[in-house]
């Protein structure tokens, strides 16, 4: 797409030297939007409304607290994980991805400090805001950029479709590849579902569609996934374990994800075993604008 806009303005470049390359709104940099805490807490529990990770999860039952409670949860998450992964992303206007990002990864997050059963019961007490965003990156620890055609953007439609480059991304990566048991992740993959399979190779050569929308009030754009389009992942197509527990649980067995994740499992399969009465499923990233 990006190819064939370059050789139409060529063209018309030939009739009008006035003629320039359109910007898309979304063209720009951008950080991780602030780390929240509801100001109406009145248990004094810290719970997150808002960051890096944005999240909207509700049941038709509205009396049902799970939702709250776990969007709570994935917000600290990646609230925490994002910032100190990541320091900024730009949309360029020629249709890639730069990001900012440490030499060295120093991510200090472990899962192994969460109390889950206090999650569950709205007990669980959440660090302040200072304390998470001291852990957040600083523009002199992101000493690398990445170079373009790693990742590219496109909004059509409304709709902003993110396109990896797999063999670029594994090149940057300080992980070691050779580290990472492929076998056990293509083994995984050819044990889902055909219709996912489809979906997840559809994501590969064409790009994840993913929806993007400006907040406002909050001065942030949310780029991200919707239930349906989360749909096959969280079906038992088997009958037997969720499309997205067995990616899940081969990434971990293949050595792409440390074992301190192996819990998220757990999580997983409860917000499967809840599809049904899920009436809102979004999860994606919310940025704030730092510069064009």
């Amino acid at each position: 797409m990006c190819t064939l806009c370059c050789v139409l303005l060529a063209v018309a470049a030939c009739d009008s030297n006035e003629i320039e390359k359109p910007i898309n709104k979304y063209v720009g940099t951008y950080q991780f939007a602030d780390y929240t805490i509801d100001p109406a807490d009145a248990l004094n529990l810290n719970p997150p409304i808002a960051g890096a990770l944005y999240v909207d999860y509700q049941f038709s039952d509205s009396a049902n607290l799970s939702p709250v409670r776990f969007g709570q949860f994935f917000r600290y998450m990646g609230g925490s994980i994002l910032p100190q992964a990541l320091y900024s992303l730009s949309l360029l206007n020629n249709g890639n991805i730069i990001a900012t990002y440490p030499q060295t990864s120093r991510v200090t997050f472990n899962p192994k400090d969460i109390n889950f059963l206090n999650i569950m019961m709205g007990k669980y007490k959440y660090p302040t805001a200072d304390k998470v965003e001291a852990g957040f990156l600083t523009a002199d620890e992101a000493d690398v950029t990445s170079p373009e055609g790693v990742a590219t953007w496109q909004v059509v439609d409304n709709m902003f479709r993110l396109k990896l480059n797999l063999t670029a991304i594994t090149g940057q990566a300080p992980q070691d590849p050779a580290s990472v048991d492929m076998g056990v992740i293509m083994e995984a993959f050819l044990q889902l579902a055909p219709t996912t399979q489809g979906q997840l190779m559809g994501w590969i050569t064409s790009g994840i569609p993913m929806k993007i929308e400006e907040n406002v009030a909050a001065g942030t754009v949310r780029i991200y996934l919707d239930k349906e389009m989360l749909t096959n992942l969280f079906t038992k197509q088997d009958g037997k374990n969720y499309e997205i527990k067995k990616l899940w649980d081969a990434l971990l067995k293949a050595g792409v994800l440390p074992k301190e994740y192996s819990s998220a499992s757990m999580l997983l399969t409860t917000i499967g075993s809840n599809w049904e009465k899920t009436t809102v499923f979004n999860i994606g990233l919310e940025l704030k604008k730092t510069g064009k």
